[in-house]
């Protein structure tokens, strides 16, 4: 395991976030997860809510944390990088058990293992980028276009048919 620490405004702030390896969850692409994976494990927001300049009208003023322990985010293969150039959004949970702050993320690449010569490895996407939510934003793209290019189709032909058909102009010859 390895973690990353960060804190600011003199320890008003801290992010932590772990990572681990393991094997590969069933999803991932076999051929670039034989060696495993690595994947972050959990994240840690500590804030201080009492400040009136950041937090105006904070509900239950004063220290606060706000953590995920959900079991693979960002799972990536071992040798690559997690690459996420869209945004996404990892809801944390207060320690009263409800969903008290969102970490919004973008243009995101993490490697905690394999880093060689302090360069990123392959970026491999992040599966937000691929979620089902995305995906069907394609799909409502695809169909759109495919209806239009239809459409299209439907007016060539049919004015092909007007001027062929309907359209007898006899033109005279000049002499």
């Amino acid at each position: 395991m390895t973690s990353l620490q960060v804190s600011w405004d003199d320890d008003a702030f801290g992010f932590n976030m772990d990572f681990e390896k393991d094997e590969c969850s069933s999803h991932m692409n076999a051929a670039k997860s034989e060696k495993g994976c690595w994947f972050m494990s959990s994240v840690m927001f500590k804030y201080n809510s009492s400040d009136e300049s950041i937090f105006t009208n904070a509900k239950n003023a004063g220290h606060q944390v706000a953590y995920n322990n959900n079991s693979k985010m960002f799972e990536t293969p071992q040798g690559y990088s997690s690459l996420c150039n869209k945004g996404t959004s990892l809801p944390l949970t207060g320690d009263d058990g409800t969903t008290s702050t969102t970490l919004s993320l973008s243009a995101v690449q993490l490697q905690p293992f394999g880093v060689k010569l302090g360069e990123f490895s392959k970026g491999y996407l992040c599966l937000e980028a691929m979620s089902p939510r995305n995906v069907r934003n394609q799909k409502v793209a695809i169909a759109t276009g495919s209806v239009l290019a239809v459409v299209a189709l439907l007016v060539i032909v049919g004015y092909y048919i007007r001027r062929t058909y309907f359209d007898r102009i006899k033109y005279q010859t000049m002499q």
